[in-house]
């Protein structure tokens, strides 16, 4: 929202390279990994879901701390990379297409091929996903500069973070 849509798809850009790098490593073997350490990957699980509720409480009871910047000055590359960086530092991500691609393809017998398709698919999903995302925040940018709509936009936030902890944790 504090940026507009124009340096939004440098950021979605970082995104995109940090999940393929994701899927390919998900694709190229370590769902077998993950599979063998289950506990593992059962407490990595309950400690994102835990994290998810703690930024959901945080985020509700400092809703009214929470403003949008008026200015952006990042240059592109640097959206990039934060976009980047923010994706290959979240091992979920990872998780997320281990626990994914087995449903949708046979991880021991896929061919490079397959995985140019898998990619393919991935990234044009993603981008338009992120693309709608960034369309109804520039939308909604005018809206949200009012202290109260933010403050309600925080704390229905927060909510949601909370209800996707719990059901990490329990589901």
């Amino acid at each position: 929202m504090s940026q507009g849509i124009g340096p939004t798809y440098f950021f979605i850009a970082g995104v995109l390279v940090g999940d393929i790098i994701f899927a390919l490593l998900a694709m190229l073997g370590l769902a077998t990994i993950a599979a063998q350490y289950s506990p593992l990957f059962l407490s990595i699980k309950f400690i994102g879901g835990g994290y998810l509720v703690y930024l959901g409480i945080l985020n509700f009871k400092n809703a009214k701390h929470k403003k949008i910047r008026a200015e952006f000055s990042e240059k592109g590359w640097q959206v990039f990379t934060s976009g980047f960086l923010l994706t290959s530092s979240n091992p979920k991500d990872l998780l997320f297409f281990i626990g994914f691609l087995p449903a949708f393809m046979d991880l021991e017998n896929t061919s490079y091929n397959d995985m140019i398709i898998a990619a393919l698919i991935i990234s044009t999903t993603l981008f338009f996903t992120l693309s709608f995302y960034a369309f109804l925040a520039d939308r909604m940018r005018k809206l949200f500069k009012q202290e109260s709509n933010l403050t309600l936009l925080n704390r229905i936030a927060g909510g949601l973070l909370l209800l996707v902890g719990l059901i990490v944790i329990f589901g």
